[in-house]
């Protein structure tokens, strides 16, 4: 199913326009993914990161409803290595997330529980504790680290499109210290189609720009497959340039 949420976005049109962007989840190939990546820098010396990053998508079914089921598998960000998010088939709205904090002793779990315009979370392990707040929900908004696995795909790239997606807040308790604000925003623009091999095999890609002219990345997506195949980001430390590059090492589907 199509859904729409409210953002920025242009199709064809100034880039300043408001209006929504189309999601259609039934894009979304279901599969297992992997993803390694490498740091260039000042255009001589390559560092390959050693942490894999693994993401699974699959079908399933939420209180009778379709669901998709994201599932990624770290290490990820500091201390977290297990992570999983259940959305809405329909139009992408968050339902339920799991964290595991392996390295914490006894293991630390965060579960989440969506409703309309509220989270409930339970935190068990080194603290136990549960708590109910506010949290804005809008389909299609997920936190940053879903975005390019679950919201890029969903999206009908095309020859002069654009738009800005906006990122909820973390997953986490303390989340309620930042819903009462603009959290983080993601510009798009497809510039162009490129053919790139990596890992995986060659993709027909979608090159989009992420960000604006003075601070950006690129992200290439499978024009068939609307996966992300890769995504590059240019940054500076001082005097000294870096370019991070993530591929698409291996990619496997799952049965239908």
């Amino acid at each position: 199913m199509v859904s729409t949420f409210g953002v920025a976005a242009a199709c064809g049109a100034e880039p300043t326009r408001s209006m929504p962007i189309t999601v259609d989840p039934s894009r979304i190939l279901p599969g297992k993914y992997s993803y390694g990546g490498r740091s260039i820098t000042d255009g001589v010396h390559t560092s390959v990161f050693k942490s894999k990053k693994t993401m699974s998508i699959s079908r399933t079914m939420w209180h009778g409803a379709p669901a998709l089921l994201a599932v990624r598998d770290g290490p990820l960000i500091t201390r977290v290595s297990f992570d999983s998010l259940v959305v809405s088939a329909r139009d992408l709205t968050p339902l339920r997330a799991t964290i595991t904090y392996n390295t914490q002793k006894p293991v630390g779990v965060i579960h989440a529980d969506f409703d309309s315009a509220n989270i409930h979370v339970v935190l068990t392990g080194r603290f136990d504790t549960a708590a109910s707040f506010p949290y804005p929900i809008v389909p299609g908004q997920l936190p940053f680290e879903w975005t390019g696995a679950l919201v890029i795909p969903a999206l009908p790239l095309a020859p002069g499109w654009s738009g800005t997606l906006r990122i909820t807040p973390p997953i986490h308790p303390r989340a309620y210290k930042f819903v009462d604000r603009p959290w983080e925003t993601m510009a798009l623009r497809v510039i162009g189609r490129e053919r790139i091999t990596v890992a995986a095999g060659t993709f027909d890609c979608w090159k989009v720009q992420v960000g604006t002219t003075l601070d950006q990345s690129f992200m290439w997506v499978s024009v068939d497959k609307h996966f992300v195949v890769r995504s590059q980001t240019d940054h500076r430390f001082g005097d000294t340039e870096f370019e991070d590059q993530v591929d698409l090492e291996s990619f496997s589907s799952a049965p239908q």
